[in-house]
């Protein structure tokens, strides 16, 4: 079973939370919140299916005006629990990248293939 979808709009990338300064709280800037909130209401809206659970696979296509999601079931891996997710460990191996002059900006990755083995 494949599931695609077609999130409208550019993306706002995931921010950090951020801290107010007054209250000492921890909050989400207001437009990863309302980009969040139109992102998963246009996933729940078109695929109206249960949840898949893994091992998946992920495949974005992201452009100015959309994004363009499949996800599906892939091949079996030695899969086992783990205590972090995917794209924080991609992440950080983006930041040891920069932070150690490989690349010069990590903003630069157009693509990115990531598996776990």
């Amino acid at each position: 079973m494949i599931y695609e979808v077609v999130i409208p709009g550019k993306v706002v990338p995931k921010a950090r939370p951020r801290f107010d300064s007054r209250s000492g709280r921890a909050y989400t800037p207001h437009d990863y919140s309302e980009w969040l909130d139109m992102a998963s209401e246009t996933v729940a809206y078109t695929l109206r299916k249960p949840g898949l659970s893994g091992p998946l696979l992920l495949r974005c296509a992201i452009s100015p005006d959309q994004t363009e999601v499949a996800v599906m079931p892939c091949s079996p891996v030695t899969y086992t629990s783990r205590r972090f997710d995917l794209d924080n460990a991609v992440g950080a191996v983006m930041d040891a990248l920069q932070k150690g002059g490989a690349v010069n900006n990590d903003r630069d990755f157009v693509r990115i293939e990531t598996w776990l083995t």
